[in-house]
């Protein structure tokens, strides 16, 4: 495999690789001069051979036919063909300076084993007739003008010339073609996809404003709300950049400012980060590159190899991490498709069916509704449905319904009061329990401090009243259901060019409260959810200081592990979207 590009030093190594290796041949220079003498035309025959049958002669006197020795010095060029061939198969696979002058020797070596092989056998290591057989001489005299070999100007001689030369070039060429590739990108991949672990920071320094001087804010930062589709928007330092892009189409963005995962030449390391996230509050303090994630020390062009070793993360410190995993977006066969379509001239997957959709075919199609594990009781209906939305002025033609994240999206709307149908089992409405807060038997772990202090959380008491939405969706690695007012509907939502997890706030704790496990589903369904709680510290005691980490206290919807809470119904939903 050709590596998708190598540094400067490596390329300067491969050319003087393949001239030193067509001088060191020797197979093919012997074998073409053999030839050259035995093709000569009969005047110079005649000239040369002064009356004798053979320009060729053997010590003791003996005569051999032209023919025989031109047969042998063919195969004798073949073993040098294959030498060449290997020698260049081997350079331009090469991504280390070392490691080529390694292989160049390595196959002088095997060329001329036959070489050693015959002083061994000649020392007497293989046997007495083996000793016999290497010191009876036959060796090959030829009868021609020594002091000028084949620089003369015979048709054959300059034939011979010029072959050997010839082969220089054509590797050398042939090297000049796939260096002038690599460094156009021929054999990188475009387009890629990103997944990021779920790594933390808490307080990430965000910049909000560098126009009237350099200001920071505090804000939650995980790492996965930036996975995604990245694309190569040219180079940096000669290594290929990779540039965040919108999470709704997988184009670029209109406003925002995305991330990057390009090589850093400080660290000789690939790093990921964002111009507006610093590791210092200053942004003067800044790592290397203003990295937030780094590689172990590499050389490699190729960011899926990268991606396979463990990075670190900055999380106020550096952290040990597994990192991301990338894969290219692009196709070679259908294969590539998982066979569920083909691959089209430009590289990409169309999928041959509505059975499946993403980049490699990948994902199944989702159901076109959802019902959650408490409509068991109700034949498994929502009086307001949950659809999948189908907005064709944002849908794509591969995909035929609205993504984020390239994972469909579900929108419930015209609820009012509290959302019981996608709450704890134990959670029913008022008439079905009662809440004694000052009751000795009361269980602080089990009060939820979304729905029953929601007048602590921005606008949520007018929400529950005045009627709001429930929009599903995906946020790098996990799920979230987040509620919106009536008076933002699907369309205006999807109409955000710039949707981002991280930058439009998907965590909100006044509006998002359920989360899914972490996840790479192609949709809700078979994967755990949680009730989001614990988020609003500051407000929930006077006398008592909380901490529960960044994204709160996640309390299971249901008591067993792998029930999921979500289903595709069998039955038709009641509404559209």
């Amino acid at each position: 495999r050709v590596p998708m590009g190598v540094t400067p030093a490596v390329t300067a190594a491969q050319f003087v690789g393949i001239i030193l290796g067509v001088l060191f041949e020797a197979e093919v220079p012997e074998g073409l001069q053999l030839i050259a003498y035995g093709m000569m035309d009969s005047e110079e025959v005649r000239r040369v051979r002064r009356g004798r049958r053979s320009s060729f002669i053997l010590v003791g006197g003996d005569m051999i036919s032209p023919r025989r020795v031109v047969l042998s010095s063919l195969l004798r060029i073949a073993v040098g063909y294959m030498f060449l061939a290997a020698l260049f198969v081997t350079v331009v696979q090469a991504e280390s300076v070392i490691a080529i002058f390694y292989d160049v020797l390595a196959l002088g070596f095997v060329e001329s084993i036959d070489d050693h092989a015959y002083a061994m056998a000649k020392r007497g290591f293989f046997g007495k007739t083996m000793v016999l057989a290497t010191h009876e001489k036959k060796k090959l005299l030829i009868d021609f003008n020594r002091k000028r070999g084949i620089s003369s100007r015979y048709w054959s001689h300059r034939c011979a010339r010029i072959v050997y030369f010839s082969n220089a070039v054509i590797m050398l060429a042939g090297l000049s073609v796939i260096t002038v590739n690599q460094q156009h990108g021929k054999y990188r991949c475009g387009s890629i996809t990103v997944n990021f672990e779920e790594e933390i920071w808490e307080r990430a320094h965000v910049v909000i404003d560098m126009q009237d001087g350099f200001s920071t804010e505090e804000r939650l930062l995980l790492y996965s709300h930036f996975s995604g589709t990245y694309i190569e928007n040219g180079t940096h330092g000669g290594y290929p950049r990779y540039t965040e892009q919108n999470k709704r189409n997988s184009s670029k963005f209109e406003a925002l400012v995305g991330a990057e995962l390009l090589f850093c030449h400080e660290l000789e390391a690939w790093v990921f980060r964002h111009e507006l996230i610093k590791t210092s509050q200053n942004g003067k303090e800044e790592n290397e590159c203003s990295w937030l994630m780094r590689s172990p020390d590499t050389i490699t062009f190729d960011i899926e190899e990268a991606a396979d070793y463990d990075w670190n993360v900055w999380t106020g410190v550096i952290k040990p991490s597994s990192g991301l995993y990338v894969s290219c977006n692009e196709c070679a066969n259908s294969e590539d498709c998982g066979h569920r379509g083909t691959c089209s001239s430009d590289r990409q997957c169309k999928c041959d069916d509505e059975g499946h959709f993403g980049y490699k075919c990948e994902h199944e199609r989702p159901c076109d509704s959802l019902v959650s594990e408490k409509q068991g009781c109700c034949g498994w209906r929502h009086e307001n449905p949950i659809l999948l939305v189908n907005d064709n002025s944002f849908a794509s033609d591969n995909d035929k319904f609205n993504t984020v994240y390239n994972r469909p999206i579900y929108f419930q709307t015209n609820l009012t009061g509290i959302p019981y149908d996608m709450r704890k089992f134990d959670k029913v409405p008022p008439d079905h329990w009662s809440f004694e807060r000052d009751s000795p038997t009361y269980d602080f772990a089990n009060w939820d401090d979304f729905f029953d202090r929601s007048s602590e959380h921005d606008g949520l008491d007018d929400l529950l009243t005045e009627g709001y939405s429930v929009i599903i969706y995906f946020t790098g690695n996990r799920w979230c259901a987040t509620m919106l007012p009536l008076s933002e509907t699907i369309t205006s939502w999807l109409v955000r060019l710039d949707y981002h997890a991280f930058w439009n706030t998907a965590l909100d704790p006044d509006r998002t409260f359920i989360m899914s496990d972490i996840t790479s589903t192609s949709y809700p369904t078979g994967v755990d959810w949680f009730e989001m709680r614990r988020r609003i510290n500051y407000k929930l005691e006077e006398n008592v200081s909380f901490y529960y980490g960044p994204i709160g206290v996640l309390v299971p919807l249901v008591g067993y592990e792998g029930s999921g809470w979500f289903h595709c119904p069998r039955v038709e939903p009641t509404g559209l979207q």
